[in-house]
């Protein structure tokens, strides 16, 4: 382990040598998009995209968790696509992803996403907004003023909020 995190840079850039070339046997392509993703190799990026819009859904997956940690906003175009998925763990990932990215452009997606079907999808969506400051937590406090008996975007938006005010007293302390 530490050999990986002392020579870590230039195995992830390797590892994207390999992976563009193809020859990758289908075992070593997850481990391969999490090293990316974990040296957040920005040259990767327009590859992990490829890998997101695939038909393998576990390696989507990882790429979606790879693009987050690379942390490019610029990529919030295909991870924007992934929050209509019909997986849960899909949507999930590219809300975190988006949060992470700062990607402030899908900010009326994820306010969407506040009344998914998946209570994780909707928790992650809200804590993407949060992520994007005061402009996110302004939208939060919006949905959660929503007049109406029954609105699952308004409970989630308040529950996000009533997280984050927990923690910061937590943190205070």
């Amino acid at each position: 382990a530490e050999l990986l995190l002392e020579f870590g840079p230039g195995v992830a850039m390797e590892t994207l040598r390999q992976f563009l070339s193809g020859n990758v046997a289908a075992n070593w392509m997850r481990p391969m998009v999490e090293i990316m993703g974990h040296f957040r190799v920005t040259e990767a990026r327009p590859a992990l995209e490829a890998v997101v819009r695939g038909e393998d859904e576990a390696l989507s997956h990882a790429a979606i968790k790879a693009l987050g940690r690379i942390g490019s906003p610029s990529s919030d175009w295909v991870l924007r696509g992934c929050l209509t998925s019909t997986l849960p763990l899909i949507r999930q990932a590219a809300a975190d992803a988006l949060g992470t990215c700062m990607a402030t452009k899908a900010e009326q997606d994820l306010i969407d996403l506040l009344s998914d079907p998946d209570v994780a999808v909707r928790q992650a969506a809200g804590s993407a907004l949060l992520a994007f400051g005061e402009k996110g937590e302004t939208r939060l406090w919006e949905v959660s003023r929503r007049p109406g008996k029954t609105n699952v975007a308004r409970d989630t938006a308040a529950w996000v909020l009533q997280r984050a005010s927990w923690t910061r007293v937590i943190r205070a302390a």
